[in-house]
């Protein structure tokens, strides 16, 4: 007597019973627990089947998932190095930086020599020693959890007059609207000046040169809101949340851009170091505005 075994409706084997000195025949009544024994027992196959299958698929995975961690472990590490490597580079490169502008401005006070070549180089060496401060800031963010700072009480409105006479000395041509007022707080008053100084050189540098830039400080009791305003072509709104991301070249809103496109990360990593926010607006009616939130 042969038995299919059907799994789905398909055979994949049989079980044959046999009987000889004995003389007997098999009867329906066999028949029906022949046919009960081989779905069970197909079942069973079935299982052991499916479980190897299922064994086997772990394995694969648990392998795939160790070559991926593997590979995510040798990713950081070798984005770890690099970060140290531009930290030790950046760090030593301000040395010498530092000696290139002292010698400049020595050469331009004292020295007989043309004074457009020596403000250019001291103009470049500046703009290298701010690169070089914005990878070291970077290397800080990753390698630190965030750029540190150093809060004492500070008067935000005597930051910003201070940053933008600075400013306005580089750029004579340009007017720059900003009505002095105090508003003390508890902050770090070298990195809220490099906040200002960021966002004011950026919008001078993408603004309308024919518009002021307008900078505005408003107290709200518990926090302080600056605004930095400029005209002139608007930021895509799909690039709006890339704005803050590093390395995300300011060209992006124009063919004037200078520097790594990081000034506007760093501005957002210090603003959150003070447990504030940065928001921007960008329309063709009322220009660019950028807005820092920060807590007194």
């Amino acid at each position: 007597m042969g038995v299919p075994l059907l799994r789905r409706g398909v055979a994949i084997g049989a079980v044959t019973f046999a009987m000889a000195e004995s003389g007997r025949r098999y009867t329906p009544r066999d028949l029906e627990f022949a046919t009960a024994l081989a779905d069970r027992a197909a079942l069973a196959i079935e299982n052991a089947r499916l479980f190897r299958e299922v064994e086997a698929a772990r394995a694969l995975t648990v392998q795939q998932l160790d070559a991926e961690t593997s590979r995510r472990q040798q990713a950081e590490e070798n984005t770890r190095f690099a970060e140290m490597f531009v930290g030790i580079l950046g760090h030593d490169l301000r040395n010498p930086l530092g000696a290139v502008a002292m010698s400049a401005s020595v050469l331009r006070r004292h020295g007989d020599v043309p004074k457009r070549p020596m403000n250019r180089i001291l103009s470049s060496t500046q703009r290298m020693t701010n690169m070089v401060d914005q990878l070291l800031d970077l290397t800080r963010s990753r390698l630190a959890d965030g750029i540190p700072i150093d809060p004492a009480p500070a008067d935000l409105g005597a930051v910003v007059s201070s940053v933008v006479d600075e400013v306005r000395s580089g750029y004579p041509e340009r007017e720059i609207r900003w009505a002095s007022r105090s508003v003390p707080g508890r902050w770090d008053h070298d990195r809220l000046a490099q906040v200002v100084s960021n966002l004011v050189g950026n919008a001078l540098e993408h603004g309308d040169p024919a518009t002021p830039v307008t900078v505005e400080l408003e107290d709200r009791e518990d926090r302080a809101v600056l605004r930095i305003h400029n005209a002139g072509a608007t930021i895509p709104e799909a690039l709006l949340p890339m704005l803050f991301e590093p390395y995300r070249k300011a060209s992006l809103r124009g063919p004037r851009s200078k520097g790594l496109g990081l000034g506007l990360f760093i501005t957002n990593e210090i603003v959150v170091a003070h447990g504030g926010s940065i928001e921007v607006r960008s329309t063709d009616d009322a220009g660019t505005v950028f807005q820092v939130t920060l807590p007194r």
